[in-house]
């Protein structure tokens, strides 16, 4: 995918933090069109020597048919063939994260980096309950 620009709107409509929006942090990234409509798409980003799931987002109309679910296995597919064994995502939707094997993860050092400003937020724990998620991949023998 080319256009980081669509992906990132598609983010933002979904409901998505705008945040840091660097390119540099994205490493690869996927988009779902239907005809030339983008209805989803997600991102393989490294920051701070973390592998992170950028940008995933299924347009409105389009979710619970598994396109989130598909663009996660992409991404980790992705990453798995990067030798990365720990992916990391910072989670509005935690609970679809947790089904696909993802854990939540509680203090430390990750959640303050990926999740810095969170905690002084007017929204952070009433209308947004961000959530940082981790899934480790077991090398293959």
């Amino acid at each position: 995918m080319t256009d980081i620009d669509a992906l990132r709107r598609l983010g933002i409509e979904a409901g998505l933090d705008p945040g840091d929006d660097r390119d540099e942090y994205i490493v690869t990234a996927w988009g779902a069109y239907d005809g030339d409509e983008l209805v989803g798409g997600v991102a393989l980003e490294t920051f701070r020597q973390l592998d992170l799931i950028g940008w995933l987002a299924v347009r409105e109309g389009r979710r619970g048919r598994g396109l989130g679910r598909r663009l996660l296995e992409t991404v980790e597919g992705e990453a798995q063939r990067r030798g990365v064994t720990d992916l990391w995502a910072t989670a509005r939707t935690p609970g679809f994260f947790m089904r696909q094997g993802y854990s939540a993860v509680g203090g430390g050092a990750e959640r303050e980096l990926l999740l810095p400003d969170c905690v002084r937020c007017e929204q952070y724990e009433v209308t947004c309950h961000p959530k940082i998620v981790k899934k480790t991949f077991v090398a293959e023998r």
